[in-house]
């Protein structure tokens, strides 16, 4: 007897159960013939007139397909698996009868751990499962397995088929984080954040420069993520991957938003552990130093579609993940080293977030006192007396940046000694002060000039640091635009000059000489400026007496253009 027959002539065949005539009927005595279609439709006919005989022919289905699985006869397994999508599609009103046997056939097919056909059909059928929208959804539904095979699909390593079935993975993760996410009686996909951020991050590898961008035949529509990929190549799984990482922050919820934003940053930090304790081995780790910058790539992406409040929340949440450094006297320079990538790469991340947050706000939309709650305030203040030079830097632009709402900071980027301060654009002394941010600088102002102050006594401060030092005093300045600021900033700086004229007449000798020449001319600059904004007519002729006094050259070539003579500044 031929191995394609499944029906019986005999006698007996009208002694079976009709639906179960009508499932054995689709099946072909030769699979290549393909499903018989007639019969199909007069089976899904038999299950619209009679829907309580419909999860008996369904669950029929799924034994035949399971038995067909475990004869290893896989042309009738897809089939099984066609017939099944048909019927989901068509009785979709009455998916909950059914959808227990369809998910468990699936599951059963999944396993099938070496086929690439058959895990193939499976996750093309559960993407189509997925996009049915139920208006009754079962909230007791368990899709724990589905998470755990499509997480390993993504990890798959051996080299035959592993770009196939990483794409099989991802596409699987993307089908059911879409049709539950939106749905709050189906959260599963919340559930396994865990699981499935990291495999998607994992497949977010760098693409080559030359990689041709006409080969991709994955595309996006804006309202809904539309994945094509009939045919996926090797260089496509990094692009599906990234695609799938935009869809699902977009679809977040508030709470879920930052969740994910803290499991981000945890993988971010045990990627550091594991390559510090691989440390005493090889001294280059190229798979955690991708993973790494897909890391940050992600959170820099999803970072941009943010309004600005919630953009607000996610530099908060970097900044206060910073690792400590120095807390530990025996620390171990491997221990440091690390500690110290982490905290420079969290810290530039946050640096290109806040520069997107400043082009998007609105000048007038939040006062200086809701841009700056303590949880971002604390961390970022510190850092500028931190010993390191990189921190110092960043930590000075990235305030600048939350700061500097009028974008004062193009035209204050440089020490100068300005005649004609018009050219300039500045407010004059006489706008009106905007009475929400004055409390900022009551409330921080000493923990800001404290912490000002360790910063421009640095042996190591360069040119960039005294730049970034006086654009911030003076758009601190400017911002607040209240008379009492501006008192003590220039108790501030008198205070700072006192220090290093008698450290100097001491013969002390703590700061190198460009550093003392870099402080009087950053404070000289900031002078001269705020005596002529504010219209301080005494006060401006003593800055320009002393300008003459002390500066020995007049102001010819490079101070034609107002730049203090910086000639033995730090570079």
């Amino acid at each position: 007897m031929s191995e394609y027959i499944n029906n019986c002539f005999c006698c007996g065949y009208y002694l079976v159960r009709r639906y179960k005539r009508l499932v054995n009927d689709i099946f072909p005595q030769n699979p290549l013939h393909g499903l018989d279609r007639n019969n199909l439709e007069r089976l899904r006919f038999y299950a619209v007139r009679k829907p309580e005989k419909l999860d008996k022919a369904f669950r029929y289905l799924c034994e035949k397909i399971s038995r067909y699985l475990n004869n290893r006869n896989r042309p009738y397994v897809i089939l099984g698996i066609t017939a099944m999508d048909d019927i989901v599609k068509s009785c979709y009103q009455l998916l909950n009868i059914f959808v227990d046997d369809y998910l468990e056939t699936l599951r059963l097919v999944l396993e099938e751990r070496d086929d690439l056909e058959l895990i193939e059909h499976a996750v093309a059928s559960f993407e189509s499962f997925c996009e049915i929208r139920e208006e009754a959804p079962n909230y007791q539904r368990n899709y724990q397995f589905f998470v755990h095979r499509f997480t390993a699909l993504c990890y798959y390593h051996d080299e035959m088929d592993k770009n196939k079935l990483r794409c099989l993975g991802l596409r699987g993760h993307h089908a059911l984080f879409r049709k539950t996410a939106n749905d709050e009686l189906q959260n599963d996909a919340w559930k396994y954040m865990d699981q499935i951020v990291p495999s998607i991050i994992f497949n977010m590898e760098v693409a080559e420069q030359n990689q041709s961008q006409e080969a991709t035949t994955t595309t996006v529509s804006p309202a809904n993520v539309i994945i094509k990929n009939e045919q996926m190549t090797n260089e496509e799984t990094s692009t599906l991957a990234d695609i799938i990482f935009r869809d699902i922050f977009n679809r977040a919820h508030r709470t879920t938003i930052f969740t994910g934003m803290s499991n981000l940053l945890n993988f971010l930090k045990k990627s550091f552990r594991i390559e510090l304790q691989r440390s005493k081995g090889s001294p280059k780790y190229p798979d955690e130093h991708k993973f790494q910058a897909a890391v940050i790539s992600g959170i820099d992406d999803f970072a941009e579609n943010l309004p600005d409040f919630q953009m607000m929340e996610i530099i908060q949440c970097i900044a206060s993940s910073l690792p400590t450094l120095y807390q530990n006297t025996e620390e171990h320079a491997s221990e440091f080293n690390s500690n110290f990538r982490l905290q420079l790469l969290l810290l530039k991340t946050i640096q290109k977030i806040t520069t997107q947050y400043q082009s998007e706000k609105s000048s007038e939309a939040i006062s200086t006192l809701t841009t700056f709650p303590h949880q971002l305030f604390d961390p970022l203040i510190k850092l500028i007396s931190s010993p390191e030079v990189e921190f110092r830097l960043l930590a000075l632009e990235i305030i600048q940046l939350l700061v500097d709402r009028w974008h004062y900071a193009d035209r204050l980027s440089k020490i100068r000694i300005f005649q004609d301060i018009s050219q300039l654009g500045l407010p004059t002394g006489t706008k009106r002060s905007r009475l929400s941010d004055i409390p900022f600088m009551k409330k921080f102002g000493h923990q800001f000039r404290s912490q000002l102050y360790k910063c421009i006594l640095f042996e190591n401060n360069t040119k960039k640091i005294f730049y970034a030092i006086y654009c911030l005093m003076n758009i601190v300045t400017l911002e607040a635009n209240d008379p009492d600021v501006l008192v003590d900033v220039i108790h501030f700086c008198f205070e700072i000059q006192s220090v290093i004229i008698k450290m100097m007449d001491e013969d002390q000798r703590k700061l190198p000489k460009t550093n003392y020449y870099g402080i009087h001319a950053l404070i000289a600059a900031y002078f001269n400026l705020m005596s002529k904004l504010y219209d301080i007519n005494q006060f401006s002729d003593h800055v320009d007496q002393r300008m003459k006094i002390n500066l020995k050259q007049p102001f010819n070539e490079e101070n034609k253009n107002g730049h203090v003579p910086l000639r033995n500044s730090p570079s």
